[in-house]
């Protein structure tokens, strides 16, 4: 020891508690530490998947008797009151733990979790005297149940992502009001699966998503025909496309997208069709011939389902793809030329490095000239277009920071820290996860 004469100095501790007593109104010690597969703030060990998947979240261990006394359940979120702050995180009840005392901890706060779960909220900036350790294992506090006060929120869109959001909003709260707006008479069914309702594989109860039962269960209130025309964030007011106003506490933006269209004059021909709704695919199939000959346009998963729906059908079709292999985002060279090879045994010709450079009407007859950049011209009754998608966000221009989509972050909270964006429309770091 670094000593006069190398002997260790032993210092004779008090054994009261010097730190803070428990009271009335705080009577439980909390201790706080490590778990397995954690260490310090997360700062490394967070970024690593793995070690996330023992525990992926902050909790409050917790005796069953303290837990009894204070009518708690096991997965209840519970608020944890000290002198210095507030946490909020999931309880876990426990019998490890003895009475009186409960267990926080340390390793999640902002960075990975926001400030309702930082541990530090609670302990103390006591440290001893003489080997200036930090008292940051003992603090006094109170457990309650976390009980938030009573919102509205209101949804625009009625999509996947909207339905997912409120029934995994309902498992945890089922006090809050939930309007949400559905600019089409019909919501939340499966918009990807278009293409086997226009082949008839699958009939339009399948595609729903949910049913009325459900949808009083969750207790929501939905508005069918109206959408979404511009926020006064200032009044927390949403402005419906048919004047209505509604007012929120949150609002969850999930507009989704629309089809990605050219602007030229020939995009808005009859019998060319985008199909992203019900109403499109209805029209699509009133219209269809047995002796079509029709052109997808697009060699994206849409127009794959398209051309594959429409082959199911017996229907003469040709796909034109401006790149050199279908589905090129997805799938690698091999996959994707196994992919043409299966697809032109089915009998779909397919036209790769290409695009359309003009579509002419011919005169008297339901039949389109169509000229494409390489030369080549074809004759087709109507034209799928499947060229992506763009998100629907005009209404909050000026209102909301954007980039392709509506910006927000790990909360998926946008610039407005009231109003939060979900699905095709949110863009994080750079990317548009829901497309």
């Amino acid at each position: 020891f670094f000593t006069p004469d190398q002997k260790a100095r032993i210092l004779a501790v008090n054994p009261e508690n010097e730190s803070e007593p428990p009271t009335s109104e705080y009577p439980l010690v909390l201790t706080t530490g490590r778990v397995r597969d954690q260490w310090h703030t997360m700062t490394r060990t967070g970024k690593v998947e793995k070690l996330r998947q023992h525990i992926d979240g902050s909790f409050l261990e917790m005796n069953s008797k303290d837990a009894d006394s204070r009518h708690l359940n096991d997965g209840d979120i519970v608020e944890i009151l000290g002198n210095r702050g507030i946490v909020q995180v999931p309880l876990k009840i426990t019998d490890e733990i003895k009475a009186g005392v409960v267990f926080l901890p340390m390793h999640w706060g902002k960075i990975f979790s926001g400030n309702s779960v930082r541990t530090n909220n609670l302990t103390l900036d006591l440290v001893d005297p003489k080997s200036k350790e930090p008292d940051f294992k003992y603090s006094v506090v109170e457990v309650r149940k976390f009980r938030k006060e009573k919102e509205t929120i209101l949804i625009a869109g009625a999509g996947a992502a909207a339905l997912e959001f409120v029934r995994a909003f309902r498992a945890k709260n089922t006090t809050d009001e939930i309007i949400i707006l559905s600019k089409e008479a019909n919501a939340f069914y499966n918009r990807i699966l278009l293409p086997d309702f226009i082949s008839g594989s699958l009939s339009w109860p399948k595609l729903q998503k949910t049913n009325k039962e459900e949808l009083t269960q969750l207790n929501v209130q939905l508005i069918a025909g109206v959408g979404l025309k511009k926020i006064d964030k200032e009044k927390k007011l949403a402005y419906g496309t048919k004047g209505q106003q509604y007012t929120y506490d949150k609002l969850i933006l999930a507009t989704g997208s629309r089809a990605n269209s050219p602007k030229s004059l020939w995009a808005s021909y009859p019998r060319v069709y985008t199909i992203r709704d019900i109403k499109d695919a209805e029209q699509f199939n009133h219209e269809l011939k047995t002796d079509d000959q029709i052109l997808v346009v697009g060699g994206g998963l849409l127009g794959l389902e398209m051309a594959g729906a429409l082959l199911e059908l017996g229907i003469d079709t040709s796909l034109v793809n401006r790149n050199p292999r279908l589905m090129d985002r997805q799938l690698d060279d091999e996959s994707g030329t196994m992919l043409k090879e299966i697809l032109q045994e089915k009998g779909l010709t397919m036209l790769f490095n290409d695009e359309i450079s003009q579509v002419i009407p011919v005169e008297n007859r339901h039949l389109y000239e169509v000229t494409f950049k390489s030369g080549n011209r074809m004759r087709y009754n109507a034209i799928v277009l499947a060229v992506g998608t763009r998100p629907n966000i005009e209404y909050a221009t000026d209102v909301l920071q954007l980039r392709r989509g509506i910006l927000v972050n790990e909360y998926l909270q946008t610039s407005d820290p009231n109003i939060f964006a979900i699905g095709e429309i949110a863009e994080f770091k750079g990317n548009l996860y829901g497309i």
